[in-house]
């Protein structure tokens, strides 16, 4: 049985949505990578695909080598530029027939626009040999060093680390000379039903010239006032009904192998004190035991504030009456609750408005739950190398589990749907996981350019170039065949040309961000950048089908009648308020804000 392998992916040649049901054969572009010849010492420039590299390999190492200038630090270096060294690595392969391959990696100039830092992507089944040597003389080697399969197999069993140290040693004192810093991920073969599900070429679809309009965790997440809360299943058919074909939504493992739908990476309940813990240290029960009580503390300080106010009395339309007999509040067993990320404070100065919450959904749960219709944006995940730091205590499992789970998840449940999926993470080790596992759904790369002194690194691990240099990104994509890249909206159309750098590399290019919640925002987008796709808040207006006026009121009721808990008096007086807070948000939209968009992803239904 042949490994799973990665078929390049062009923006010409295939959509950016795939579904399970529908797969065609691609043709399989090769690249150029400079190898060094065995029996000459001169380098020669051959063509090769690293996909023909790994059939019939169960597992390989993939490993990512910067230009020696950026990753090796050298003991005493005499004052020796970027230029007067590089790098030659010798990747081994496992059985008889295999070929040891020399790469050469050498400082580029990264002077002009345009231009990334020189880095590979490389990998083998066996080890690797990694020599430093002077540009002057071939045959003077300053420093080596090796890594082997196994030693890198250990290291990441028992830690989600990407990132290893080597110490380079003179050839023949010994001595050490420096050390080299390299990113790395061990990647194992899905079992045979899952690698036959998965496996195949990216298919080759019909083009649509319509930008994809994806709702953000839903309707919009949390931070951009939506009513209804991120990452739930009342959001993600909430934005079915809106028209939306395509909904994004956050992925992560739980200590017993859960694929939860949650953003952040920790989450705080009070216990008598405050208690913070990393959700991938939690199982689903714990995870879900904690959000009620973070949620039912946030709310009671919420409704507390809002008694202590006079309200005057509202008049409520017929149907607001009948929905309102049905309206419950529990403070303490309702999974109502919880603003992601907002303190207490801020929650109450958002009395405005009124949100309506569901609780913590499995991806089962959103493949069961929702339309088949609706277009499933994963994005998986994974702790920064930070993040561990923060919480050296956490459980976490290694990027293969992870993918594994989430893929088989997929196939179990979501195989017989005409659903379209799409991969994407933050993390680049995790992509080139997801892209070597299957061959099926496109994987997109998240970046983050433009904050680095703004946030921490603790959802983006910015001390890796590929998250930091934006063209060493784009040449992370094309090396690994990736299909595109996702950036925030605001720093890509202040860099047109690093898109245009997208466009011309075959990448398709997604936007999220604030300038995405609004139509004009989106326009210019498309117009002046032709970007592929963009994630907004706000899904309603870009809804293909006007919604009826009954949409909000309908989506109160069914969280409503799902709920049967215990019916007060001062319950209905909160679910009044909701009602009323409905009424004024659908007479208050801008009919002018509300932009009819064609079918934004292809219909491959025949």
């Amino acid at each position: 049985m042949s490994h799973p392998t990665a078929r390049p992916v062009t923006a010409s040649s295939h959509n950016s949505w795939s579904s399970i049901s529908d797969t065609v054969s691609g043709g399989s572009p090769e690249r150029k990578v400079a190898f060094e010849d065995e029996e000459e010492s001169h380098v020669v420039e051959e063509s090769s695909s690293e996909s023909e590299v790994e059939d019939g390999v169960a597992s390989r190492c993939h490993i990512f080598v910067e230009a020696p200038g950026d990753c090796v630090e050298l003991i005493d270096d005499d004052n020796a530029t970027n230029n007067d060294y590089f790098l030659r690595v010798t990747l081994f392969d496992s059985g008889e027939d295999s070929r040891a391959r020399k790469v050469v990696i050498r400082n580029g100039d990264t002077s002009e626009e345009g231009c990334g830092p020189s880095a590979e992507c490389l990998s083998f089944s066996e080890s690797a040999a990694i020599e430093l040597v002077r540009a002057a003389s071939p045959e003077d080697i300053i420093g080596r060093t090796t890594i082997g399969f196994e030693d890198l197999s250990e290291i990441q069993s028992c830690s989600s680390t990407n990132l290893i140290v080597r110490e380079l040693y003179h050839p023949t004192s010994w001595r050490k000379v420096g050390t080299i810093d390299l990113r790395f991920v061990v990647i194992a073969q899905l079992s045979e039903f899952y690698h036959e599900a998965l496996g195949g070429p990216l298919r080759n679809a019909r083009q649509t010239k319509d930008v994809m309009i994806i709702g953000h965790r839903g309707i919009g997440s949390d931070e951009q006032g939506s009513r209804i809360r991120e990452n739930t299943l009342l959001a993600f058919n909430q934005a079915a009904k809106y028209g939306a074909n395509a909904v994004e939504f956050d992925v992560f493992l739980t200590s017993d192998k859960q694929p939860m739908v949650y953003h952040d990476l920790q989450i705080t309940a009070s216990y008598g004190q405050s208690v913070t813990l990393p959700i991938t240290a939690l199982s689903k029960e714990g995870l879900t035991a904690m959000d009620e009580t973070s949620r039912s503390r946030k709310d009671r300080r919420h409704h507390q504030a809002r008694s202590r106010r006079s309200v005057a009395p509202v008049a409520l339309s017929k149907n607001s009456r009948r929905a309102t007999s049905f309206v419950t509040y529990n403070r303490c067993e309702s999974s109502l609750g919880l603003l992601r990320g907002n303190s207490s404070s801020e929650v109450e100065q958002r009395s405005s408005v009124i949100n309506m919450h569901d609780g913590l959904p499995t991806l089962r749960c959103v493949l069961e739950g929702t339309p088949n219709s609706l277009g499933a944006l994963v994005e998986i995940k994974y702790p920064t190398p930070e993040t561990v730091r923060r919480f050296p205590s956490r459980s976490c499992h290694s990027r293969n589990t992870v993918v594994d789970v989430i893929l088989q998840d997929v196939v179990n449940f979501g195989m017989s749907q005409e659903r379209m999926f799409m991969f994407s993470s933050f993390d680049p080790e995790l992509c080139v996981t997801l892209r070597r596992k299957q061959a099926r759904f496109p994987v997109i790369f998240n970046v983050w350019f433009g904050y680095e002194d703004e946030h921490d690194n603790t959802e983006v691990d910015f001390t890796d170039v590929r998250s930091a240099n934006p063209y060493a990104a784009i040449d992370f994509c094309v090396a690994t065949e990736l299909t595109g890249i996702c950036g925030e909206v605001n720093w890509i159309m202040n860099n047109k040309e690093w898109a245009k750098e997208c466009k011309r590399k075959d990448l398709l290019l997604y936007t999220y961000g604030e300038e995405n919640s609004t139509v004009e925002g989106v326009d210019t987008q498309i117009r002046r950048l032709g970007v592929d796709g963009c994630i907004v808040d706000n899904i309603n207006r870009f809804k293909s089908v006007k919604d009826s006026p009954e949409v909000e009121e309908e989506a109160l009721t069914e969280v409503i009648v799902g709920r049967k808990i215990s019916f007060s008096p001062d319950r209905i007086v909160y679910g009044q308020l909701i009602i009323a807070a409905v009424e004024v948000y659908r007479s208050a939209r801008e009919p002018s804000e509300v932009r009819t968009f064609a079918r934004p992803f292809v219909d491959l239904s025949e």
